[in-house]
């Protein structure tokens, strides 16, 4: 059972009217990809810092109210993933909903999503109000690889916070590997930091 929510498909409605709306587009690496975004390993990063990087992409020139920046998710099981994003800071509705603030990425090899809702239009009760989302995805399959989020933390009685100071959106929980709830036992602790820019 998958607990991405709607908030992928609101990340890439997100993305693409940045895009449309920027005079310059996407700055290609050379390679022909559109961003990167891998896990590494705390020796992997060490022994990175000497060999020469690829060049990054930029985010496009006019992104929605937020702007553009970095987001890395750090799980203790020594996993990092950098991505390039976009962010959406001020509240706005989707399809129905409030979303209050959003970081997407569509970087390969993988994607990712956050997104905190406020209250839900559709009457729940309170039960779904006020959730909040961390998802990291194959950007070729759209397949979850971590996800993190407010329903697990009901579900297995953990924490799980985002918070936004300033242009800065910092998160904190526990990571499902693939989303999958038959992976609740091996959950793995792990967080946010996106700086918007």
């Amino acid at each position: 059972m998958r607990i991405r929510a709607i908030s992928t498909v609101v990340g890439l409605v997100l993305i693409a009217s940045a895009c449309s709306s920027s005079d310059s587009g996407e700055t290609a690496t050379d390679n022909g990809s559109t961003g990167t975004a891998s896990p590494t390993t705390a020796a992997e990063a060490s022994s990175e810092t000497t060999a020469p990087q690829a060049p990054t992409t930029t985010a496009p020139s006019a992104p929605p109210a937020g702007g553009g920046g970095t987001a890395t998710v750090t799980l203790e099981n020594g996993e990092a993933y950098t991505f390039s994003i976009i962010c959406g800071l001020e509240p706005q509705e989707s399809a129905g909903s409030e979303i209050l603030f959003t970081a997407v990425s569509n970087d390969t090899p993988y994607g990712f999503d956050v997104t905190q809702f406020g209250e839900l239009a559709v009457d729940s009760g309170g039960l779904f109000d006020g959730i909040g989302s961390i998802t990291i995805w194959d950007s070729a399959t759209y397949d979850d690889i971590w996800a993190a989020g407010s329903v697990l933390a009901q579900l297995d009685g953990s924490e799980f916070v985002l918070e936004l100071h300033g242009t800065t959106i910092t998160g904190r929980g526990m990571f499902l590997e693939g989303g999958d709830l038959e992976n609740i036992d091996a959950a793995v602790p792990g967080g946010l930091v996106a700086e918007c820019g």
